[in-house]
């Protein structure tokens, strides 16, 4: 087991960065976290983030999916 808190990796003069970072794999093994607040767990493996186009060109969204997944095709819903 392995934790590092805020205060040990930032300077108190300058804010941390707003985000998290997990283990997902290792030895190519998929892990998950386990937490009792469920929007903290998260399908295990590594991830890939699809962007999604409307047809006008702009962006509509982005969709993290898990790396084997098929891409999503245009028009696909």
């Amino acid at each position: 087991m392995f934790g590092i808190g805020t205060n040990l990796v930032t300077c108190q003069d300058q804010p941390a960065l707003g985000m998290v970072y997990k283990l997902v794999e290792s030895a190519k093994e998929p892990r998950i976290k386990f937490s009792e607040e469920i929007e903290k767990t998260l399908l295990p493996g590594r991830k890939k983030v699809v962007r999604v186009f409307g047809a006008d060109g702009k962006l509509e969204c982005d969709i993290i999916c898990l790396s084997g997944e098929p891409e999503i095709s245009e028009g696909s819903e």
